[in-house]
């Protein structure tokens, strides 16, 4: 939701001023000093209560321009809300990708419009090289990730069987 402003809400701004996502922002750029860029906050419905709300998978991308901050390293993070697993789908991560990152200078858009976007697609080399991997985590993990990193989101991979109904198991809408 990049251009809904949910990511300069109350809310968003409450979990990037927790002390604890502070601290290890803190510790990870070596200083307290500490400026944010907050473009977006991500959300996801359960498709399974309605199929339109199912994400689109595979929009390979980094955040990070290869051709003007080819060698800068930047850190992204997210705190989860809520469990990610492969019943879930989430953050899908190409491990490695960030020390290839130059490989996608050729592919790059210079212009002003999404400068430090970069999509890649899913024939790209790096892609078959590297296997992409969801990134499991429970609620309240804060997830950092080099900006050089090809990622993406997924919807869930796999269907959570439930032999019994039991209005106990119902899945609830995260309420914020």
């Amino acid at each position: 939701m990049p251009d809904e402003g949910f990511g300069q809400s109350q809310f968003a701004w409450s979990i990037r001023g927790n002390p604890n996502v502070k601290k290890i922002f803190a510790q990870l750029w070596q200083t307290n000093e500490l400026l944010v860029s907050f473009d977006a906050v991500g959300c996801f419905r359960d498709w399974h209560w309605n199929s339109a709300w199912k994400t689109i998978s595979g929009w390979y991308h980094c955040d990070q321009n290869p051709i003007e901050k080819s060698h800068r390293c930047s850190i992204q993070g997210f705190v989860s809300l809520t469990d990610n697993n492969e019943f879930t789908g989430g953050l899908v991560v190409v491990p490695q990708s960030h020390k290839h990152f130059e490989q996608l200078q050729s592919i790059t858009r210079i212009g002003k419009e999404r400068a430090n976007f970069c999509r890649v697609r899913r024939n790209h080399p790096l892609l078959k090289q590297f296997k992409p991997r969801l990134v499991k985590c429970k609620a309240g993990d804060l997830v950092v990730f080099d900006s050089r990193c090809i990622h993406c989101n997924t919807p869930a991979l796999d269907i959570e069987e439930v032999t019994i109904f039991n209005e106990d198991k119902i899945p609830q809408l995260l309420r914020i």
